[in-house]
């Protein structure tokens, strides 16, 4: 706005220049400086000042597209996430400041154009008494109009807002009405009809409630069985946007063998990132349901929960959502999806659509052995309990405490694990809650350094000895950095994030310090390939202290580990080995969990990546919980040691470390780090002050081990700049009202 204000101001002050007062003041011999600034400047200000603070009004309410551009929190942001969430009352607020604050400029502009022009003062004094009069009245009724004006404005907006809301309700069945409201058991199928589903062109203008996905009142066992192939198509997706800064794009095209197994529609490659054609989405697939109904024509139906992740991307967001469609022995109908969750705090939408699909039936090669594995899988499924079950035992309004903040909306899932049993609330969604919520995938971002880089170091100190944490990386990775602060790092500092190495704080500061909010580091967040992540981290600069000393929050030390720990294993097991692979053979299948789905790097040639295990693993709840059971049980499961014994006591044991000061206050002290887990004060209700293991993710997700035997989770994306997004003390409290901390 700088430059049109220029451009005026020059040329008010050139019309203002010929004037006789100016001559005289020429003839007089002022210099210019006081020529332009005392006698020019003060008669051309008028419309400066009107420029300027039109521009500045401008920019106040400009704040809305400014804030949201730049996920800056303020006014503006309030402001559109209050007209997202329908919350009328404070959008009339903001409404009212901006409208304040734009009359008052206004008037502010009008007060300085007067004071600074002595002429218009002597105009106004020198006016007759029946002049003042009728400018007086005048300016009155303007007055009493423009007041008239904006209070009839804010009222109407009262009501039309109260009646917009109620009726968008009424039309569209809101989510928080959704969420509240009785199964939809007692109604018959309204949506996904056969007619909808065998249609060549799709209506659909919205999201719909998830029950509709489900079996209705009057659903029967299926009447066919499914064997063989599904070709897919790549198709557009219609998409509301609540908060993303990304494309939503297209639903990814796919071919997948898919059979029945009971009640079951099992897909052959589930739980693991499948590739899509013609999208920017990969897709992970889960076992879904089968099943009839009286008007579906003689077709059984079917839905399955899946979930999409961008194939770009090694940032372990999620985007969880649930397909349907009908079938019989030889023809299918279109996939109907929608996607209404995710972990993904800054790309949040709806999305929907209806997809072309083909079928070829053909038993599968080796059925029965996929039969029997997906068997097994269901035989070893982590129990899930309601929630309602605790409140049978403890009381409610306690329990609700668990979802203490002011981040509450965008909590997905929290609950607890109590002696091994897992009591979990509904998966929540925009609408309704998740029917598939045990096969729901979680971004947990942050939570990947604890139940990916920790267990693999425990694993590795079981295998060979607890001295790989003294193991030195660039015995292991070469890092082409232009000094030596990685001469003596180990193992052990990169987990506990203590490489002395960074740009940001060269002095040992008490505060927290996050490396990861440099340019460079979100340089390296967007790099696909090794090499060249460690290129980028070869560029960070060496701090003056030794390794060991003093924590830093870099997920780029987490990189570094894996690699480190992926070429430590090809040196142990030769080059077809990997870090990955080894974990799942040797960690996650003796506990009874297939995959978990995690992001590697994109190398060329399709090479075998480095996992991203600071922050891309995509647990479900149930896998949580059995990693969680393993270092409950001090490494062993079924008599076998898995994980190093020692190190695990030291790390959430009796032996606990003291760890390294962090800079983060809660509110019974500052939170200190050891072994990938944040080590938070809590004072008990007994009054004892306790350190508690904690794993942290982004968007506010906790997997919290008390010493109680009792372990909170909570699974959220709330955003960086929200107050409430990392407050996790209500899950301490629940825990200790259950078993007190300190008896």
């Amino acid at each position: 706005m700088m430059t049109p204000i220029i451009r005026l101001t020059r040329a008010a002050v050139i019309n203002v220049l010929p004037r006789p007062f100016i001559e005289m003041a020429i003839l007089k011999g002022l210099r210019e400086y006081r020529l332009f600034v005392y006698h020019a400047l003060p008669h051309a200000l008028g419309p400066i000042m009107n420029a300027v603070i039109l521009g500045i009004a401008n920019l106040v309410v400009g704040v809305i597209i400014v804030e949201i551009v730049f996920a800056y929190p303020g006014i503006g942001q309030l402001m559109v996430d209050s007209v997202r969430l329908r919350d009328v009352p404070v959008v009339q607020v903001c409404g009212l400041i901006f409208t304040v604050t734009y009359i008052t400029l206004i008037f502010i502009a009008d007060l300085v154009i007067i004071l600074s022009n002595p002429r218009i003062a002597a105009q106004q004094t020198s006016m007759t008494k029946t002049r003042l009069y009728k400018k007086e009245k005048q300016r009155r009724i303007s007055r009493a109009i423009a007041i008239g004006t904006f209070f009839g404005v804010f009222v109407i907006g009262i009501i039309f807002g109260r009646y917009y809301l109620r009726n968008y309700r009424l039309q569209h069945i809101d989510p928080e009405i959704i969420s509240n409201v009785s199964d939809l058991n007692t109604v018959h199928r309204g949506r996904f009809t056969a007619d909808e589903l065998f249609a060549d062109t799709y209506k659909g203008d919205s999201p719909v409630q998830n029950d509709y996905f489900m079996p209705l009142e009057d659903a029967a066992p299926a009447l066919h069985e499914f064997s063989g192939t599904l070709s897919i198509e790549s198709t557009k997706m219609s998409h509301r946007l609540i908060w993303a800064r990304e494309k939503v794009g297209s639903f990814p095209a796919l071919k997948i063998n898919l059979f029945t197994y009971k009640e079951h529609l099992v897909p052959v490659d589930r739980n693991m990132l499948l590739k899509g054609e013609g999208s920017t989405w990969n897709i992970i697939l889960a076992s879904g349901r089968i099943w009839s109904e009286p008007a579906d024509k003689g077709y059984s139906r079917a839905s399955f929960p899946f979930t999409l992740t961008p194939s770009r991307s090694n940032f372990g967001q999620t985007h969880n959502g649930i397909a349907t469609f009908l079938f019989n022995e030889k023809r299918v109908s279109r996939l109907r999806f929608q996607i209404v969750q995710e972990a993904a705090p800054e790309n949040k939408f709806d999305a929907w659509g209806q997809a072309g699909m083909k079928y070829r039936p053909s038993p599968l090669q080796d059925q029965v052995l996929l039969t029997q594995e997906f068997a097994k899988e269901l035989a070893h499924q982590t129990p899930i309990r309601t929630w309602a079950e605790l409140e049978q035992t403890y009381d409610p309004i306690m329990l609700d405490m668990i979802d203490e903040t002011n981040n509450r909306e965008n909590i997905t899932l929290s609950g607890l694990i109590i002696d091994g049993a897992v009591y979990a609330r509904p998966c929540r969604t925009r609408w309704g809650d998740y029917p598939y919520c045990g096969q729901m995938r979680h971004g947990v971002y942050s939570i990947s350094k604890s139940l990916g880089a920790m267990l693999a170091m425990l694993r590795l100190a079981q295998k060979y000895g607890d001295g790989v944490f003294d193991l030195k990386i660039t015995d292991y990775v070469d890092i082409a950095s232009n000094h030596d602060g990685w001469r003596e790092v180990t193992f052990g500092d990169t987990l506990n994030m203590a490489t002395g190495i960074g740009d940001i704080e060269p002095r040992q500061v008490s505060g927290y310090v996050n490396e990861g909010s440099t340019a460079l580091a979100r340089k390296l967040y967007k790099t696909q390939t090794t090499n060249e992540k460690l290129k980028l981290i070869a560029a960070f600069g060496n701090y003056p202290w030794e390794a060991g000393e003093v924590f830093r929050y870099r997920t780029s030390d987490t990189f570094v580990l894996a690699v480190a720990m992926d070429r430590f294993i090809k040196s142990k097991e030769g080059q077809n080995a990997s870090l990955w692979n080894f974990i799942t053979r040797e960690v996650l299948q003796p506990i009874g969990i297939v995959n978990i789905p995690v992001l590697h790097t994109i190398e060329p040639k399709r090479a075998r990546g480095i996992p991203m295990l600071g922050i891309g693993m995509l647990p479900t709840l149930g896998e949580v919980a059995k990693l969680v059971k393993l270092l409950r049980n001090g490494g062993q499961h079924k008599g076998e040691q898995i994980l190093s014994a020692k190190m695990l006591d030291e790390a959430i044991g009796k032996a606990m470390s003291h760890g390294l000061p962090t800079g983060w206050q809660l509110d019974h002290g500052e939170t200190y780090y050891n072994m990938s887990l944040w080590l938070h004060p809590y004072r008990a209700q007994n009054g004892c002050l306790l350190r508690i293991p904690a794993m942290s993710g982004h968007g506010g997700s906790y997997v919290i081990i008390m010493p109680n035997d009792i372990t909170a989770f909570r699974f959220a994306d709330g955003r960086e700049n929200s107050s409430g997004t990392y407050d996790s003390r209500g899950l301490r409290k629940v825990a200790d009202y259950i078993r007190p901390f300190c008896e």
